[in-house]
């Protein structure tokens, strides 16, 4: 298993999450991904296993579930940790 931080290429992801690489492009095309996809020289994209943790959620969540789109998921996602992120968030309020 790769170290915390290492960087993976788009195919690895694919063999990780058994997503194609064209749903692996949709997915970042749609914004569903949690974070933007890192790219290296020439364009070539590099995940980090939070990515494929954030992937595996969404296929869990996902469609087939029955539970609803992805990018609900990534909204959920938003709402929950964005605004403790930035101090905007219920518990900031006075």
């Amino acid at each position: 298993m790769p170290e915390v931080g290492q960087d993976l290429s788009i195919g690895q992801v694919a063999e990780r999450t058994g997503l194609s690489v064209h749903t692996l492009s949709f997915y970042e095309r749609e914004g569903i991904l949690a974070n933007p996809v890192s790219r290296g020289p020439g364009g070539r994209r590099f995940y980090s296993e939070s990515d494929v943790e954030w992937l595996r959620l969404c296929i869990i969540l996902g469609p087939r579930s029955g539970w609803g789109w992805s990018r609900r998921v990534r909204d959920l996602w938003t709402a929950r940790v964005a605004p403790s992120e930035t101090g905007a968030g219920p518990e900031s309020a006075s």
